[in-house]
Formats: C-alpha cells, sequence, structure tokens
C-alpha cells in the first residue's frame, strides 16, 4: 500500500492542484554472466591478474585485483563474490552504480556464511566482518585488513533491497599492503 499526502500552506486559505499519479512497473533486468549467485554457497570466484599476490612475493599491492563492470543486480537479487586475499593484506573493495535506480548494500562476511540456516535471510547471516558506511553516493567502498596466518575465503555480497534493478554496476578489488610505514619525516607524530 501507497499513501500520498497533500498539506495545505496554513497561510493560502485556498488553492487548485492537480495530482495525477503513474505506477510504472521496473525495466527488464537481464542477468549478468556471473548468475547463479544468489547465496554465498553459489558465490562467483572472482577472477585476478594470475600474480601469486603474496607479501614478498613481488606483486605490486594496490594494482587492482580484478575489474568486473556491466554487472546487473535486478530487484531483490544478491550477487555473492568469493575472495581469496593474502594474508596480512588490505582488501579493498569498491562499487560504482547509478544511486538514481538504487543502492546496494555492501558488505564482507567470513566463512561462517555459509553455516547460516537460511541463506535467504539476511537476519540468519553469520561472520559479517564490515558493510560499506556510504549510502546513495553512487559507489560503495569497504576495506579489511586480512589476519596474518593461513590463506581464507572471504565473501562479498552486493543486495539489492529497493525496488528497481540496478542494470550496470562495477565492482572493483585491490588488495594492499596491510601496515602503514614510516616516511621520510619520522618522528612527527605529535602536534607540539
Amino acid at each position: 500500500d501507497y499513501y500520498l499526502a497533500i498539506v495545505r500552506n496554513p497561510s493560502l486559505s485556498y488553492f487548485d492542484y492537480q495530482l495525477a499519479v503513474t505506477l510504472v512497473p521496473p525495466p527488464y533486468c537481464e542477468e549478468d554472466a556471473f548468475e547463479a549467485n544468489d547465496t554465498a554457497a553459489g558465490a562467483t570466484v572472482l577472477p585476478t591478474d594470475g600474480s601469486s599476490w603474496e607479501i614478498g612475493d613481488g606483486g605490486a599491492f594496490g594494482d587492482l585485483q580484478s575489474t568486473e563492470s556491466e554487472l546487473s543486480l535486478c530487484v531483490a537479487d544478491r550477487d555473492w563474490y568469493a575472495l581469496s586475499p593474502p594474508p596480512g593484506s588490505r582488501l579493498q573493495v569498491e562499487t560504482r552504480h547509478d544511486p538514481s535506480l538504487a543502492d546496494p548494500y555492501l558488505a564482507l562476511y567470513d566463512e561462517r556464511v555459509l553455516q547460516s540456516s537460511d541463506p535467504s535471510d539476511v537476519d540468519t547471516w553469520q561472520g559479517q566482518l564490515v558493510t560499506s558506511p556510504i549510502s546513495g553516493q553512487g559507489y560503495g567502498r569497504l576495506r579489511y585488513n586480512v589476519p596474518t596466518g593461513s590463506p581464507a575465503t572471504y565473501y562479498l555480497v552486493l543486495d539489492n533491497r529497493g525496488g528497481w534493478p540496478l542494470t550496470d554496476y562495477e565492482l572493483q578489488v585491490a588488495y594492499q599492503e596491510a601496515d602503514c610505514s614510516s616516511d621520510a619525516f619520522e618522528d612527527n607524530d605529535d602536534y607540539f
């Protein structure tokens, strides 16, 4: 059900207006090449540039590992992606999209999400690590410092919780060095 209220300006005793309402169905949404990736268990493994990306192995951290474009997120659709960033790195994910169409929820989960009792019920998802704090700006961004130790798989989700399809979004993934190194001006951490 939808409701519309028209409120009169208190300083006016009378005013004329016209109202026209047209319901427009969402446009057709063609699934992208990664479907069916609607659950964490069915996540698309993101391709990388082929480098091993081990710390100290000569990988150029900060370079994009994967850029996927012309992706679609239909109404009430979820796109899941599996990532395996190197231990001890920083994972950076960015999405770009038209905010007038939809504003997808972007979050990163660990492997516990695979144990969720109902993959279609957001409230049962376990293992959430970080979400994008950005909303309504035409992009989403999250960063996560991957713990050192054994390699692990992480699960990225874009969830279209709106009523309109997102017919073209871009997803970028980069791995960076997690630690901030000192610069030539150290020790300059105090302001006095």
